[in-house]
């Protein structure tokens, strides 16, 4: 959940440098927290799912 937030957060920050005109720092922002954080949950996901459905 704290993951989460602090996520949005980042995302929010994104939005206000790239409102401001600040386009480097915002792509910058979100690309190295916002999408590799949901890139590395959504790898943690498909092991979890994985290792739940048990050997085949």
């Amino acid at each position: 959940m704290l993951q989460h937030a602090r996520n949005l957060g980042e995302m929010q920050l994104g939005i206000t440098l790239y409102d401001s005109g600040h386009l480097n720092q915002a792509d910058c922002l979100v690309t190295a927290t916002c999408v590799e954080t949901r890139r590395s949950g959504m790898i943690r996901s498909e092991i979890a799912a994985e290792t739940a459905a048990g050997p085949e």
